[in-house]
């Protein structure tokens, strides 16, 4: 008992208050790691001004064990990886033992408690269009039918059955074994509806969405670990789509549209007049 007192010291003492993350993104490499906390961890303890050490959160939390399991969830970020790499998006603990894992292999999700399914995606109607070059992700589950799924960019999945025992204990979030930006990151305690799930995905303005109630970006406590640096978002610093090489211009306004004809019209004149 003493020593999880203890290492609540530690980590709040190098955590600190919660802090907005809103316009601002992780870059991890492999070997670094992102941890984020609920702020239950508040209440396990005091902070300690005086503890210089540094935490490394593994598979022991100092966190009070009479905190309510979740029944279901929403997990929705957004990231930048190199396409066709095999990578680990994230792991939602809770507990000791409980562990919601979503990795991705030769372009397939696995998503993981006890058991794993693999995810494949499927075209959304009128799919999302996406600010590149961000690709936006979600998954929701539900503990008593065990159902999932997931949602990424303008596709999503078949929901599937993954079965899972939850134990009790504030959520933790780690990104880990990922090479990469992370930004927006935000948990729920429900499944989410379609129509919140896209509003996610193609909003930029942090107003277009609820934040999580678990976990948010807007309200985040956290702690790295490795080669991870923190940085101003400048893919999209305002928050708008960034247009890409492929997409066609908009449509042109009236005045410049009747300048363009009368430029055409007064070249046309001067080289009939040029054969004369």
């Amino acid at each position: 008992m003493i020593s999880v007192l203890l290492n609540a010291l530690v980590l709040l003492s190098v955590l600190g208050p919660s802090t907005s993350l809103r316009g601002q993104m992780f870059t991890v490499t492999y070997g670094g790691e992102l941890t984020m906390y609920t702020d239950a961890i508040s209440h396990s303890a005091s902070p300690s001004s005086s503890t210089t050490s540094y935490p490394y959160p593994t598979t022991s939390y100092p966190y009070p064990t009479s905190s309510p399991s979740l029944s279901a969830l929403t997990v929705c970020l957004r990231y930048m990886a190199e396409e066709r790499k095999d990578l680990t998006l994230f792991s939602l603990t809770q507990g000791y033992y409980w562990n919601l894992l979503l990795k991705r292999y030769y372009g397939i999700d696995r998503l993981s408690i006890e058991s794993s399914q693999d995810f494949s995606s499927y075209k959304l109607f009128g799919a999302v269009r996406e600010p590149r070059p961000w690709t936006s992700l979600c998954v929701t589950w539900e503990k008593k039918t065990g159902m999932a799924q997931v949602w990424r960019g303008g596709t999503v999945s078949v929901k599937k059955r993954v079965f899972g025992q939850v134990t009790n204990g504030p959520p933790v979030l780690k990104v880990y074994m990922f090479e990469g930006q992370v930004t927006d990151v935000e948990v729920w305690d429900r499944v989410l509806s379609p129509s919140w799930i896209m509003s996610y995905m193609s909003g930029w303005t942090y107003w277009s969405y609820t934040p999580g109630n678990v976990l948010t970006w807007s309200k985040a406590i956290y702690s790295t670990n490795g080669e991870i640096l923190l940085e101003e978002n400048t893919y999209n610093s305002d928050h708008q789509p960034i247009r890409g090489h492929d997409q066609r211009p908009g449509p042109m306004k009236r005045k410049t549209k009747r300048k363009l004809e009368w430029r055409k019209s007064e070249n046309a004149e001067q080289r009939q007049r040029a054969w004369l």
